[in-house]
């Protein structure tokens, strides 16, 4: 009986997870994107991993990314040359990093949506990382093998970052997974390992970004300074991180490993006392009053009170 209770409930949390829409990342902009737009010219890229196998020690991500740069409602293939030309201190650069069991043609949908919650900033370069997230069969194996993808997504976000000039203003949101591939960006961003990857110092850049995670799928006790990203708060301004004790999908991240059977950062935050001497760096927010039992992006998205500090802490505003 409480073999089959086991099952019902990873069931629940996998089929929570693969909840989502449909849109072509590579389609003419829509009227209903248009709308998204406004009258703004955005500055609006996506880079891609997609087609890349999990990185290696000895690899250069920079020549093997696709980076694409929407303009005239369609993305045009661009060079890593370009994106890092662009680059304006003056500007925020601010990377959306989606969950887990996103299809290719999902992702651009939505990326707008963040940058359409964002307020349209005008002063921001808006980047959708596109990470092979696609469902697999097997949910169990579905989210473990994606877990292990998030680690080298780590590096290849972290690589990328390291190519911008140390003047850059920088801001990451991930949402779930992608909130994972966050903290493990700041972790080698901040001087750490990650799965044998680690990143040259000449790599790694001399500007702290801000980050966002929203319902993060990562171990809670990684962030302490003897975690497996206990560098992350080394190299971030600061962090804000949501946590909803009513998740019902990551109630049960628990099945991620059956060693360890961790508890999610995102369904019961972390003490800060265990964060050691950055702990000031890490602000935490219980939204199970917005959010409720649900694990949905949109639902975030929808949460005007959450969105408000989203936009505070990705945008650069002040806060507390």
């Amino acid at each position: 009986m409480k073999t089959l209770q086991t099952l019902r409930n990873i069931l629940i949390f996998w089929s929570i997870l693969a909840l989502s829409p449909v849109v072509a990342d590579d389609a003419p902009v829509t009227s209903c994107i248009r709308e998204a737009l406004g009258c703004q010219k955005p500055d609006i890229w996506l880079i891609s991993t997609r087609h890349l196998s999990c990185p290696r020690a000895t690899c250069e991500p920079s020549r093997d990314l696709r980076f694409y740069r929407l303009e005239g409602g369609q993305w045009q293939p661009s060079m890593a040359q370009d994106f890092y030309g662009t680059s304006d201190p003056a500007q925020i650069t601010c990377f959306y990093i989606h969950g887990n069991r996103i299809r290719k043609d999902e992702v651009f949908q939505r990326g707008m949506r963040v940058y359409q919650r964002l307020n349209r900033p005008a002063n921001t370069r808006f980047v959708i990382w596109s990470w092979p997230s696609t469902p697999i069969r097997g949910r169990i194996r579905d989210a473990r093998t994606k877990a292990a993808r998030a680690d080298g997504e780590s590096f290849y976000l972290a690589h990328t970052m390291g190519g911008m000039s140390d003047s850059s203003t920088v801001s990451l949101i991930g949402y779930s997974f992608g909130a994972r591939i966050v903290t493990g960006t700041l972790h080698l961003l901040g001087g750490g390992a990650l799965k044998g990857n680690v990143l040259s110092e000449e790599r790694r850049p001399e500007f702290r970004p801000r980050a966002v995670l929203l319902a993060p799928a990562v171990a809670r006790g990684w962030l302490r300074p003897e975690g497996i990203h206990g560098m992350a708060t080394y190299a971030v301004d600061q962090i804000y991180s949501t946590y909803n004790t009513k998740d019902p999908a990551l109630k049960h991240f628990y099945v991620i490993n059956k060693q360890t059977k961790p508890t999610a950062l995102g369904f019961s935050g972390i003490s800060s006392k265990s964060l050691g001497p950055n702990r000031d760096v890490m602000h935490q927010q219980n939204i199970t009053q917005w959010v409720g039992w649900n694990h949905t992006f949109d639902r975030h998205l929808d949460a005007n009170p959450l969105m408000a500090k989203v936009r505070r802490y990705a945008l650069w505003d002040p806060t507390p």
